[in-house]
């Protein structure tokens, strides 16, 4: 008799999971449109917008560096880096590569892109950099909303 149960025990539970598999191309529509929207906000510096975009936990590696986003830190240091440059052009040199946890919880996107800005002179006037990107960004899906948020962001830069 105990074997019976077991073995019903065994068919039904899994039967009872409320989470069904991800729709893991609805989720890639999904996270693409962020990555469109970051871009934007470049273009028209709106720091608030992008901010919003970050998980409460957001990390960042840049520059041999490694920094936790705090409060309005990043905000900060983002507006004061869109008074000084002004984007010309974003590209992506391959297709995105977007990747998903199995539970569909977390996602990374790969980029390669070329930025080019137009920051202040020395002397005066503007000059052109242009600097090839390989970015990648992990999201984390915020299951109240639905929302992905970006949770880590590293960056690698080629002049």
């Amino acid at each position: 008799m105990r074997s019976v149960i077991f073995i019903c025990i065994g068919t039904v539970l899994p039967a009872c999971n409320n989470n069904p598999a991800p729709d893991f191309e609805k989720e890639k529509k999904a996270i693409l449109l962020p990555e469109v929207r970051r871009r934007d906000y470049h273009f028209i510096k709106n720091a608030r917008a992008l901010v919003k975009m970050f998980s409460n936990d957001f990390l960042s590696v840049n520059e041999g560096l490694i920094e936790k986003h705090l409060g309005g830190k990043i905000l900060e240091k983002l507006t004061v880096y869109f008074k000084g440059v002004e984007f010309v052009k974003w590209a992506y040199n391959e297709e995105r590569i977007v990747r998903f946890s199995d539970d569909g919880s977390t996602a990374y996107v790969a980029v390669d892109k070329m930025v080019i800005v137009k920051l202040p002179g020395k002397i005066g006037g503007t000059t052109l950099d242009n600097t090839k990107f390989a970015w990648l960004t992990v999201y984390k899906k915020k299951n109240a909303n639905g929302r992905w948020t970006v949770s880590l962001l590293p960056i690698s830069k080629k002049k």
